[in-house]
């Protein structure tokens, strides 16, 4: 009797302990979206379009293969300048490329062994465009007609944020329904502005499906970019997942990969509040392709259900037109129980704009600063004084209006504090983006006294070498004249990755590592010496090239100029100031 007693109790130990493992199975598998633990057994399917990806890489022409073209006919190249004031791209070439153009495809090969469950569920993709140029948008829309299942679409979403292009009102709707069959399109025209956050919440409360995909009107879709989304969102419902941003360059819509090895990137941001990338945490190679966390978004295109999109806000209504928006969800999700994952076998393709001059808000605010404070007076708790303190003249004067409901909602969430971000969520930023990574100049680099500027010759991929010329200054700036003298002690892109470099006087990835991109500006005599090789940049306005030469502070044209702000306190206190160096350009820790 005691035997059998005993046989008994160990058995029930057994039973108990197989089933607190079972449960643990099943939370990992709930919270880590990187096991591969499946709860049921579900039928996988490879979503690849074979066929598609055949017949695309036959086809040649202008553009096709995301080949960088350029305008070789005299009117056409002045139609464009005038265009391109407007639209901040040049959009004649688009007009010359196909709709239906091919692309490259830089998926890592292991993603096409990756098998997706077949009944997955249909997504309401959401479209947000004011005054988008008519062929851009164009092949935006068969991108995603031509390399997205069409059983998985439950219905296109554009909504017109009160353009004032006729085309993109009767015109558009008749290209959608000739052009687009089988998909339902719902174009909803708001009759004043809303602004891209605002208008997105409209967009969302029209959708019939439960899970949204987010996206901007400027993209082009990759293949098999929509199973590897919605599947972490299958079995947890506090998740946001984000493809790989592709590039496609402004200046010849040349599309190029986001990073070597395509297996993504972590996003963050600096104290400027601009976007910026990390390395991802060391993986095991199993685990290199599954979706893995990120502290931050890029912000115009995600996927989300219906019900946490609502539940976390989405947005602070006060926010306008665009900007910070992409903080303030990363932060919401992060902070707020939620998940934010990169998944590196989805990628989609977008356009940067050389610059954004015809989108201002009707009062004339600087409405990205406005948004920017806001968030941060809202999120960044201690920490909003680092980022204050960089742009003084900018954010002293602008009155963020009543912040009570705001932080009201986050206290609802019952988030967590800007210092858990940074200890648990992004451990790394405070290494790559110090609190006291305080620039020395910024603006255009203009030679005194004359209407010229340094401009780097920028093509989209950042680990190519590209040249570095004398053109006219731009007003506004464009990107590849907007340049600082930054903490790390180079002169860089403010809004590109892209450094000036010693060798051939180029520009390069940014190394932060001293040596040819190591510069120094003396505010006295305006030159600016190379500290690798102690030559100055020195300009030559007959052919408007550039060379280093031996420093002459008699010569006017090794004068320059940052044309927006200068340091003088740092600049002046130049061995006290920014990163750590040694006499011969190199940094020490």
């Amino acid at each position: 009797m005691v035997l059998l007693k005993r046989k008994f109790w160990v058995f029930t130990q057994f039973a108990c302990a197989l089933i607190v493992v079972v449960l643990v199975i099943n939370f990992l598998y709930v919270s880590t979206p990187t096991l591969k633990l499946p709860i049921t057994q579900v039928d996988l399917k490879d979503w690849n379009n074979y066929e598609l990806i055949r017949e695309d890489s036959l086809r040649t022409g202008f553009g096709e293969h995301g080949k960088g073209e350029t305008l070789t006919d005299a009117n056409e190249i002045e139609e464009n300048k005038k265009l391109f004031a407007e639209f901040g791209m040049n959009v004649l070439i688009s007009d010359k490329i196909s709709v239906n153009r091919s692309i490259p495809e830089y998926r890592h090969q292991k993603c096409y062994q990756k098998k997706y469950p077949k009944d997955l569920p249909k997504v309401s993709i959401i479209i947000i465009f004011v005054d988008e140029y008519f062929s851009i948008f164009k092949r935006t829309l068969h991108s995603l007609y031509n390399r997205t299942p069409h059983e998985l679409i439950e219905e296109v979403i554009l909504v017109n944020d009160h353009s004032t292009k006729d085309f993109l009102y009767e015109p558009l709707r008749i290209y959608v329904q000739e052009n687009f069959p089988g998909i339902k399109f719902n174009i909803i025209n708001l009759k004043k502005r809303h602004g891209l956050m605002q208008a997105r919440v409209v967009g969302a409360k029209a959708a019939k499906s439960e899970f949204l995909f987010i996206s901007e009107p400027h993209c082009e879709m990759t293949y098999n970019w929509l199973p590897p989304l919605i599947e972490p969102l299958l079995n947890q419902e506090k998740v946001v997942t984000v493809p790989i941003i592709d590039n496609i360059e402004w200046k010849e819509l040349m599309y190029f990969e986001n990073d070597k090895g395509n297996k993504g990137c972590r996003g963050a941001f600096d104290w400027d509040l601009e976007y910026k990338k990390l390395n991802r945490f060391p993986v095991a190679e199993a685990s290199e392709l599954e979706p893995f966390l990120t502290p931050v978004m890029t912000g115009g295109i995600f996927m989300i259900r219906k019900t946490y999109f609502f539940e976390i806000g989405p947005y602070d209504p006060e926010l306008v037109i665009w900007g910070a928006e992409n903080i303030e969800m990363s932060l919401k999700i992060n902070l707020c129980g939620g998940q934010l994952l990169e998944v590196p076998c989805s990628h989609i393709a977008h356009i940067y704009r050389a610059f954004t001059k015809a989108r201002k808000h009707e009062s004339g605010i600087d409405f990205e600063g406005f948004n920017r404070k806001r968030v941060v007076e809202v999120w960044f708790d201690d920490y909003k004084q680092h980022v204050y303190e960089r742009h003084k003249r900018r954010y002293e004067n602008i009155d963020v209006g009543d912040l009570t409901e705001a932080k009201k909602f986050r206290k609802k969430l019952k988030c967590k504090s800007f210092d858990y971000f940074l200890k648990n969520v992004a451990p790394d930023l405070l290494v790559n983006f110090p609190l006291d990574q305080y620039p020395f100049a910024y603006g255009q680099i203009q030679l005194l006294d004359e209407n010229v500027c340094l401009e780097i010759l920028f093509e989209g991929d950042p680990n190519k070498n590209y040249e570095v010329i004398l053109n006219e200054c731009s007003k506004p700036p464009v990107d590849t004249q907007y340049l600082e003298l930054s903490w790390y002690r180079d002169i860089r892109l403010r809004e590109i990755d892209g450094c000036l470099d010693a060798y051939k006087l180029s520009s390069s990835s940014c190394h932060l590592s001293g040596g040819n991109q190591h510069f120094k500006y003396d505010i006295k005599s305006k030159q600016i010496m190379n500290m690798a090789n102690k030559q100055c940049i020195e300009a030559n306005l007959e052919d408007l090239s550039l060379k280093f030469a031996k420093c002459d502070e008699s010569l006017k044209q090794q004068k320059w100029i940052f044309n927006e702000f200068v340091n003088e306190t740092a600049i002046s206190n130049w061995s006290r100031f920014g990163r750590s160096f040694q006499g011969d350009g190199v940094y020490w820790n």
